[in-house]
């Protein structure tokens, strides 16, 4: 009998998880907001078409990391106003859609 193959676990890369938001939202029938994210969208004073701008052409800077479903969790920025950074904490959902967890200002250091 021949020995089980071992199994690769599959991750997700920075470029891989930027490529498929962009991609996802450019229909924006893909995105699934929380009512968290458009409570503080209404906080901060960011508006949706500041979010899809964000989620369009923004950058993912750091590695996705698995989610307890096994989703992809990741942020995802862009500047947006007056040299502010807006981010988007993005869930990529086993069915392909993006779950919008929050959006936040990234102040700069």
């Amino acid at each position: 009998m021949a020995e089980p193959e071992e199994v690769a676990r599959f991750r997700l890369t920075k470029a891989g998880a930027q490529s498929r938001i962009r991609s996802v939202a450019q229909d924006s029938a893909n995105l699934v907001w929380s009512n968290h994210a458009r409570s503080r969208m209404t906080e901060r004073g960011i508006d949706d078409s500041d979010v899809l701008r964000v989620m369009r052409g923004g950058f993912v800077d750091e590695d996705p990391v698995q989610t307890e479903r096994g989703e992809w969790q990741c942020k995802i920025t862009k500047p947006i106003r007056g040299g502010r950074d807006a981010g988007v904490v993005t869930i990529i959902l086993h069915g392909g859609r993006l779950f919008l967890k929050t959006v936040e200002w990234e102040d700069r250091k």
